[in-house]
């Protein structure tokens, strides 16, 4: 992709549950009399509600479906899905970890090429997948990419009518959600005209404390979220429209040049003091061009930009050719703008119209494409520092935080980076402590860290964070994406961290994932001498074993606890897929496998790596091995191989090293390393 080019919204899909609930009946729900005007402070009379027969996953399969309809694309054109909701209330009362929601929609819709994988950012998720997506398009490493989010958020409503005392309840915003499904399908823009002119975002650690989501304590069960909300809006209003001016002068954009100002949709009142900075710089009434989409839809997180674009088409109320800017906020805190012009879009989803494509059932797995992405498009990028963390000699029980902020910590002692230098913080780590939902571990951890926490929109270092998810396999997909961001100029460095917890451990209850609860870090930024690094990556998925292994939250007693489910032959699955993977890198790749001096399995058991050593078409000596029995070291089990092969002495400059990581679904990633 030429550098001017530019990523283009080729389609839109979007679900609106049938279900409407008005406001005053949200109002009347409550356990407790709340004597607050809430509608009319929120512009919000009703939203939709789902819960009965349709949670997240089935919102993000029927807008799937949708996006598929209104798409000039066809599935097998899919290149990489990523799923961007928060919840991941996919059944009543239950919360899906394993396998990812993007794995579950791939295999339903036949989408053979995609790669696959979840990212989680708040409310900022789905324009997070949407940077990611743009990145790697730009980078030629992809041409077509969807991204979607099912938002079943209003389980958060039902809980808080049980919960919430007066109007002062750090659970009042609860009662604004709605929820919706939506879709957009990406590609490259053909004549470099219409399309994202600018994505930028970043992250305020300082105040992700403000809003937090999660299991409730009580024995009526359900999700809480508190959100201390005049901090967090004071916090968006001071940094959202200095932003927001920012880059459109970057883009040369005045304010009088859009014909749709979209912000994130949370309240009126927010939406018009948000850009009340904007309209006295610009000198300028935005009234007009504002799109407030919350009447009959209320705040549905991660889409609200896109359920709200869709509407607006629908509605007639944009043309080709228009130009939007879409003003983006997140618990984190995440800030970012972008800046759009349509093409043909608002014609074809009008031709299209209002429509609810069925949903594909169920049936055969087709076995999904082996995928390899060479390295090739800029300069290598390598692992500059590693760090790990292990709280083997501590009293008290590991947790998340603490687990993510040691490793980073030893890292940056290891790394030629100081703190402010990170530009891309991405969290890999699947389990955590009291299963939080939001805001993304990483915006946490830059955080706790003090990574710019509290930067200004015109300041020369910022760090944007996110959480990537994708079971065991989320670190070495993140070091696809984070090689390629460089690759690119997106970034110039990038810190990726883990941490795996045992849920159950202080629960009462049985049931262990058998992890190894330990940290880790590494930081990538570009290779100095050209040659060590990453030379390419391999990913291949088997969905024949999709059910394989299976991990959700349950609630007994206003005690939440994981459940887990397997197959009584996990491992052979894994040893063969892992195989199989390898046989069709290296026969893709035309790579000798006697070149490889040191092979960096997934560190789950100490049996598991002697099988696999047996299995592999390598010489077995040079596969590296740490593990512990009953302890799967899990997302932190490359670092803390590669850890081990560089304090040994394993590997010397020259060696070719290939790192291998299986997840869920099940699905197999390889990278080739230059040491």
């Amino acid at each position: 992709m030429a550098p001017t080019s530019k990523t283009l919204i080729e389609s839109i899909g979007l679900y609106l549950p049938p279900r409407s609930v008005s406001t005053q009946d949200v109002l009347n729900g409550c356990a407790v009399k709340i004597s607050f005007p809430l509608e009319q402070m929120t512009g919000i009379a009703s939203r939709r509600m789902a819960g009965e027969d349709e949670f997240s996953l089935d919102l993000a399969r029927r807008a799937v479906a949708d996006c598929l309809a209104c798409s000039r694309c066809e599935p097998d054109e899919i290149d990489l899905l990523i799923c961007a909701n928060i919840s991941r209330y996919d059944t009543a009362d239950k919360v899906s970890y394993e396998p990812n929601s993007s794995i579950v929609l791939k295999n339903q819709f036949g989408l053979v090429n995609a790669v696959t994988f979840d990212v989680t950012n708040a409310c900022a998720g789905m324009f997070t997948a949407i940077y990611v997506v743009d990145a790697l398009i730009r980078a030629g490493v992809i041409r077509c990419g969807m991204v979607v989010s099912g938002e079943y958020i209003t389980h958060l409503t039902r809980t808080a009518q049980k919960e919430i005392k007066n109007y002062m309840d750090p659970q009042l915003a609860c009662l604004t959600l709605g929820d919706a499904g939506a879709a957009v399908i990406l590609k490259e823009s053909p004549d470099g005209k219409a399309g994202f002119h600018a994505i930028d975002m970043y992250t305020l650690g300082k105040y992700s404390p403000l809003c937090i989501a999660g299991p409730t304590d009580k024995e009526h069960g359900g999700a809480v979220m508190s959100t201390d909300a005049i901090r967090a809006t004071a916090a968006v209003f001071e940094h959202a429209p200095p932003h927001a001016l920012q880059v459109m002068r970057r883009c040369q954009r005045s304010v009088d040049m859009f014909h749709h100002i979209i912000p994130h949709q949370t309240s009126s009142t927010s939406l018009n003091e948000g850009l009340s900075e904007i309209a006295k710089k610009s000198n300028r009434d935005l009234r007009s061009v504002t799109v407030n989409n919350l009447a009959e839809r209320g705040n549905t997180a991660s889409n609200t930009h896109f359920v709200a674009l869709k509407d607006k088409i629908l509605g007639n109320s944009v043309r080709s050719e228009d130009n939007v800017l879409f003003c983006i906020s997140g618990s984190g805190m995440t800030i970012g703008t972008a800046v759009y012009t349509l093409d043909d879009l608002p014609e074809r989803l009008r031709q299209a119209g209002r429509q609810t494509p069925e949903v594909p059932h169920a049936t055969a797995p087709v076995p999904a494409n082996g995928r390899y992405f060479p390295c090739d498009r800029g300069p290598k990028v390598r692992l500059e520092a590693v760090g790990l963390s292990d709280p083997v000699a501590q009293d008290e029980r590991p947790e998340t935080r603490e687990l993510v902020r040691s490793a980073a910590e030893n890292c940056l002692d290891n790394s030629s980076y100081q703190r402010r230098d990170i530009e891309l913080l991405v969290s890999v780590g699947q389990y955590r402590t009291h299963f939080i939902a939001e805001p993304a571990i990483a915006a946490l951890a830059a955080g706790d860290l003090k990574i710019n926490e509290n930067c200004r929109a015109d300041d020369t270092f910022k760090t944007f964070a996110f959480d990537l998810l994708n079971g065991s396999l989320g670190f070495l997909n993140a070091c696809f994406v984070a090689t390629h961001m460089i690759q690119v100029d997106r970034i110039r460095n990038a810190m990726i961290v883990a941490s795996e917890i045992e849920n159950n451990a202080d629960s009462g209850f049985a049931a262990r994932r058998g992890l190894h609860e330990v940290g880790s870090a590494v930081v990538l930024d570009p290779s100095v001498d050209g040659r060590v690094g990453f030379r390419g990556f391999f990913f291949k998925d088997f969905p024949q074993h999709l059910d394989a292994f299976v991990s959700h939250t349950s609630q007994e007693g206003g005690k939440t606890h994981l459940v887990v489910g397997k197959t009584g032959n996990l491992e052979d699955l894994c040893v063969d897929c892992i195989r199989d993977t390898v046989e069709d890198l290296l026969r893709t790749t035309r790579l000798d496998a006697a070149v490889l001096k040191a092979v960096f399995p997934p560190q789950i058991s100490p049996q598991f790596v002697a099988r696999l050593a047996n299995s592999l078409p390598i010489a077995s000596a040079s596969l590296i091995d740490i593990a512990r029995k009953d302890e799967d070291l899990f997302t932190s089990s490359i670092p803390w191989a590669v850890d081990h092969a560089l304090r040994h002495g394993v590997v010397h400059a020259g060696d070719v090293g290939l790192f291998i990581a299986v997840g869920t679904g099940i699905q197999v990633g390889c990278a080739i390393y230059d040491f």
